[in-house]
């Protein structure tokens, strides 16, 4: 129960003024802990709320990223009409096998897409990308750089790219055994980008974050 004394006003000549005490009030001890226990409830049933948003906002924004890449590769390819020099070329090896490995986008291919010319590979210095999150090296990295129990995870962490080689219009199958090295079946497209969710299990076909999807 609520205890509340009365307010007073005692009147008392003061020099010209007018003194005044008021009740004193307050909350029993019973009272306060029923507050903080609901306190205490609200908070366990916000914190997975606001995880959850959490968690779609960084797929959201990682999805947004993977299909802004993929954009800047095809603007450069319209320029350029071939991939960047620095991507695996094997001698003697066919290219509808080189087009089967991933490409880490980081260093001189990065910069590439930022508007440096590596190699020649950029010779306008045209600027074809802003990524949006960068690591303390200067490489792209997914949103998930942010969350410390992801740190790690380097390769998790990162873009990718594969390009048709063969420029038969199609990127071929990734290589068998590996669910994180996508695609699983063949994309009729010219370039396709992806990055991982590492919040999920290798197997979960949801970890792939694809432009292609």
């Amino acid at each position: 129960m609520k205890t509340c004394r009365t307010r007073r006003l005692i009147s008392a000549r003061v020099g010209t003024g007018i003194r005044y005490r008021a009740g004193l009030c307050g909350f029993t001890l019973v009272e306060l802990l029923v507050v903080v226990a609901i306190i205490l409830i609200l908070m366990s049933l916000l914190f997975p709320v606001i995880a959850k948003a959490k968690r779609k906002a960084r797929r959201n924004a990682a999805q947004a990223e993977v299909r802004n890449i993929e954009l800047a590769w095809r603007n450069y390819l319209q320029d350029y009409v071939r991939p960047p020099t620095n991507t695996p070329d094997d001698v003697g090896i066919p290219y509808f096998l080189i087009e089967r490995r991933k490409v880490p986008i980081k260093g001189a291919i990065a910069d590439v897409l930022k508007g440096e010319n590596v190699q020649g590979d950029n010779p306008d210095h045209k600027r074809y990308m802003r990524f949006q999150f960068l690591n303390a090296d200067g490489d792209p990295v997914n949103p998930w750089n942010s969350v410390r129990q992801y740190q790690q995870d380097v390769d998790s962490l990162r873009y990718y790219v594969k390009f048709d080689f063969d420029f038969d219009g199609k990127i071929r199958r990734g290589q068998m055994g590996e669910p994180h090295d996508p695609p699983n079946d063949e994309v009729a497209t010219d370039v396709i980008v992806w990055t991982h969710n590492p919040s999920l299990p290798l197997n979960d076909p949801n970890r792939i974050i694809g432009s292609w999807k």
